[in-house]
C-alpha cells in the first residue's frame, strides 16, 4: 500500500510539474508571438514558410534559389516524414501512459523513438544548412550561420548583413 501511495505521489508531482511547465511555455510562446509576430524564431511557422523567410533574409538571387530548390524539396520531404514519425511516437506515448499507468517498456520505447526523431530532425536541418554553403556567397553563408545559431538560442534576431 505504501509503495502504491509513493508511486501515486510521484505521478501526481510529475503531472503537476508538467502542467506548470506547459503553462509557462504557453505563456512565454504567446508573449513572444504577439511581441515579435514577424520574427521566425518567435512566431511558429512551418518549414516551407521558414525557408521562404530565410531565403529573403539571405537575399538569394534567382539562380541561387533554382540551384537550391532540389535540396530544399528533399529536406521538406524528410522534415514531413520525421514530423510524422514524431507525431506517431507522441501518440504512442500518450496511449502507453493511459493504458500502462507506469514507466513501462512501451513508455520507454516511445520516448526513445521521440528522441531519435527529434535528433534526426535537427541533423537534417544542419545538413541542409551545410549543403547550402556551396551555392551561397560567403556573406550569405555567414548570415545563414547567424540565423541558425540565433534560432538555436531561441532569440529574435536581426539579419546579419
Amino acid at each position: 500500500m505504501k509503495r502504491f501511495l509513493l508511486i501515486a505521489l510521484i505521478l501526481l508531482a510529475a503531472a503537476g510539474a508538467g502542467a506548470g511547465a506547459s503553462f509557462v511555455t504557453t505563456r512565454v510562446t504567446a508573449t513572444r508571438a504577439n511581441a515579435h509576430a514577424d520574427c521566425p524564431v518567435c512566431a511558429p511557422k512551418g518549414p516551407a514558410e521558414m525557408t521562404a523567410w530565410m531565403n529573403a533574409q539571405l537575399g538569394l538571387a534567382p539562380e541561387q534559389a533554382r540551384a537550391l530548390a532540389p535540396a530544399e524539396q528533399r529536406f521538406l520531404e524528410r522534415h514531413r516524414n520525421l514530423t510524422a514519425t514524431l507525431d506517431t511516437a507522441n501518440r504512442d506515448l500518450a496511449a502507453s501512459l493511459r493504458e500502462d499507468g507506469r514507466y513501462s517498456e512501451r513508455v520507454a520505447s516511445a520516448v526513445d523513438r521521440i528522441h531519435t526523431a527529434q535528433g534526426e530532425l535537427q541533423k537534417a536541418t544542419l545538413e541542409r544548412i551545410f549543403e547550402m554553403k556551396g551555392t551561397l556567397r560567403p556573406e550569405q553563408y555567414q548570415c545563414l550561420l547567424t540565423l541558425a545559431s540565433d534560432a538555436l538560442c531561441a532569440q529574435c534576431c536581426e539579419p546579419a548583413r
